[in-house]
């Protein structure tokens, strides 16, 4: 999965509204969670 991809996943899973726990394996990690978590809270923002 590229970067933005990160991003959009972590949109839709904030915009569930549900508690969540990130669990990640990947080779690129440093950018791909940042990407996750700011997805995230931008999903969760767009619910309200």
């Amino acid at each position: 999965m590229k970067e933005r991809g990160y991003l959009r996943m972590g949109e839709r899973i904030g915009a569930l509204g549900l508690p969540t726990l990130f669990v990640m394996d990947v080779d690129e990690i440093g950018i791909n969670v940042c990407n996750v978590l700011a997805g995230f809270e931008g999903g969760r923002h767009s619910r309200n």
